[in-house]
């Protein structure tokens, strides 16, 4: 009989997820996920095969009570084990939280290889060329991860290195002369943590930090908040926190230089987080156009508090065609150390510089080169075997009239493929460049030597 009991207990507690669903579903999550909608039995006009898994996934992310559970399972194992369950955190000393995701950086894991470096550095200076090309100020600045500046607190199987993909970018963007702000040697030289014990990011104070040493790159005067008071504020959540204990995080101090702010948002916006905000204040100076990611949150109200026009993006690809239209003054680029890979990962938009047709060597490789239509533009994509490219190997992008006369050579983006190598490509052709018939041709130079690898008719 006992055991018929301890059954049926069994039964009855794997079922209240389940049976909970319908007053208790889960539909919001702390973790840095997306929630899976319910399945349909039929999905963009065609029968939906896994319609079973489907529902299973939906389970998992919308079971009721969920963030109880998590919160209950990570306090044991925490306090027990002194490990974190949940796959993005690590579980530092002295109550510090890490982003699992900055290991590679901290450990010099999959370094960047000089192909990719020079990917990177190549898009940084085709987007430098396109801005300064109009008048305006390009800077880049990369924050540091949590754990590059605050090892300290790291668990001691994790091994940190000299060896930094930060170090060879840096390196690069000084030889093609690119405006970089060191954010690394500025924290570095504080004795004073600015960073959360239990985020993934900067506090108020280092966004501050970094802020004057940007706006002293670009030459402005502006309000330092040396000599301002600020409000202490102890409601601070901490994005690892809240994915460890989704209903137990403890809540950080922060500052607060709120009262000393003038500007006002042009745009709906729910908060800092959103993907396009639009901001003026009447007592700023100059117009800045800023693409960034989630550390630009706590830097934006510094910066819309000192432009009189400001524009933050957070859209991916960048649209560096915008200065035609917001006229700014300033463009900033902001990319957090261990996302770097990510300049290489899309194309930026702008107006591409054309060269003179480049006489090359075909090569009957039968490449696929991806053209599609985009808006006003046409999108030129591909992947080039690595047997053809040497770690500074130059990709161009050559468009040609059918009469095989007229035309015009254009340097690509180079993109990361798949598997991490630097061996893509892609272009953003405004559409009115192109001929009513065109030759799309792909072409390697390389030290002199130029080869054609690819091409690819298209009828506008």
């Amino acid at each position: 009989m006992k055991y018929r009991l301890f059954t049926i207990l069994c039964m009855i507690t794997m079922l209240i997820p389940l049976v909970g669903m319908i007053r208790w579903e889960t539909n919001e999550t702390s973790e840095n996920i997306t929630m899976v909608q319910w399945p349909g039995l039929i999905e963009n006009g065609t029968m939906n095969v896994n319609v079973l898994n489907d529902m299973g996934s939906y389970f998992e992310n919308h079971f009721a009570f969920r963030n109880e559970l998590i919160n209950i399972y990570s306090l044991l194992n925490t306090n027990l084990l002194h490990y974190s369950p949940v796959q993005k955190v690590i579980l530092g000393k002295n109550n510090w939280l890490y982003f699992k995701d900055t290991l590679d950086d901290y450990m010099g894991l999959n370094v960047l290889t000089e192909r990719e470096i020079y990917c990177i550095t190549n898009n940084l200076e085709l987007m430098k060329n396109y801005v300064e090309g109009k008048g305006v100020q390009f800077i880049v600045t990369i924050p540091p991860n949590k754990n590059t500046l605050y090892g300290e607190n790291m668990p001691p199987q994790y091994l940190t290195t000299e060896q930094k993909n930060i170090d060879q970018l840096k390196k690069s963007l000084k030889e093609k002369n690119i405006q970089y702000v060191d954010l690394f040697d500025l924290f570095n030289n504080e004795e004073d943590i600015y960073y959360f014990e239990r985020d993934s990011h900067w506090n108020n104070e280092g966004a501050l930090l970094a802020y004057n040493s940007l706006m002293d790159e670009m030459g402005i005067q502006h309000e330092t908040y040396e000599n301002k008071s600020y409000e202490v504020m102890n409601d601070h959540i901490g994005d690892l926190d809240e994915m460890l204990f989704p209903r137990s995080y403890k809540k950080e101090e922060d500052h607060s230089y709120e009262k000393w702010f003038d500007f006002k948002y042009q745009n709906d916006v729910k908060d800092n987080m959103d993907n396009w905000i639009e901001t003026f204040n009447p007592s700023g100076q100059g117009t800045l156009l800023m693409y960034r990611d989630s550390f630009g949150e706590a830097i934006l109200p510094y910066f819309a508090n000192a432009f009189e026009y400001g524009y933050f993006s957070r859209l991916v690809p960048y649209n560096l065609t915008q200065i035609e239209s917001l006229k700014p003054t300033s463009v900033l680029i902001e990319r957090v150390e261990r996302r770097l890979s990510s300049f290489a990962e899309s194309a930026a938009i702008i107006i591409p510089q054309p060269y003179e047709i480049m006489k090359a060597e075909s090569m009957d490789l039968h490449l696929d080169v991806d053209i599609k239509k985009e808006g006003d533009y046409i999108n030129i994509k591909g992947t080039i075997d690595q047997n053809l490219l040497n770690d500074y190997s130059d990709i161009y992008i050559q468009v040609i009239d059918q009469n095989n006369e007229n035309g015009s050579a254009y340097k690509a983006f180079y993109l990361l493929d798949e598997k991490g190598n630097g061996n893509g490509y892609q272009l953003y052709l405004p559409d009115i460049q192109l001929p009513d018939l065109a030759d799309i041709q792909v072409l390697v130079y390389d030290n002199g030597h130029c080869i054609q690898i690819a091409d690819k008719t298209i009828e506008k």
